[in-house]
């Protein structure tokens, strides 16, 4: 089977699983269908991860040496001093950036996606017999 119709077959499954009602406001801002785009078929390539991080290298705003008044949260503590950016772990320069949803990532109909859908699937439908009033 080739990928067109691989992704076609599973295509007919996502609409059949989640209908034409769309899904639960867990996922509200994507696509009304999941993407596709988890299918490799015959080729990857591998990232060079040297060259991206190289490219994506942040620069401090504070020049090696420079007192950081106010930071200090120490009773007899000093200000700290300003390091060379390379002195500071790599994981400090992430700490900004925004965090990947679950559900954003690339592999839609991954088993743990479907899971999570039909959990809230099943949480929403529990919340609605409860609030019913009669």
């Amino acid at each position: 089977m080739n990928c067109l119709a691989h992704a076609s077959r599973l295509q007919t499954f996502a609409r059949a699983t989640f209908g034409a009602s769309g899904l639960y406001p867990i996922i509200a801002n994507q696509p009304k269908y999941p993407i596709f785009s988890f299918l490799r078929c015959n080729s990857t390539s591998a990232k060079d991860d040297s060259v991206t991080q190289s490219a994506t290298a942040i620069i401090s705003s504070c020049k090696k040496g420079t007192v950081l008044k106010g930071i200090n949260v120490l009773k007899d503590g000093q200000d700290p001093v300003a390091m060379d950016d390379s002195e500071y772990p790599a994981w400090l320069w992430k700490l900004l950036d925004p965090k990947p949803d679950y559900l954003a990532l690339e592999d839609k109909l991954d088993i743990n996606y479907l899971r999570t859908i039909t959990r809230a699937k099943i949480r929403a439908n529990t919340l609605a017999k409860q609030t019913k009033s009669f």
